[in-house]
């Protein structure tokens, strides 16, 4: 399934939030390491993009979460009230 298959999907069936999880310099494609990721998997951030923008047009309340690196040992996090499955 194509992620906007899945956003068309979860409105129909009537899924009120998505959360999309993306990649770091979306809006900065140009940047280093995206031009790395693309070369890679090919055109990779243009599928991104095209998801995100599919998502804001959907209708669906949305939070789109473009995670950096992430860096450190567990003693550095603290745990929250929230979970990704």
């Amino acid at each position: 399934l194509t992620k906007e298959r899945i956003i068309d999907k979860c409105k129909e069936v009537g899924i009120s939030k998505y959360f999309f999880i993306t990649a770091i310099l979306m809006e900065r494609p140009w940047q280093f390491f995206a031009v790395f990721l693309n070369t890679i998997v090919p055109n990779i951030y243009h599928w991104k993009a095209k998801a995100e923008n599919h998502l804001r047009r959907s209708g669906l309340n949305y939070a789109i979460v473009r995670p950096p690196g992430l860096v450190g040992d567990e003693k550095d996090f603290k745990a929250t009230e929230y979970s990704i499955d």
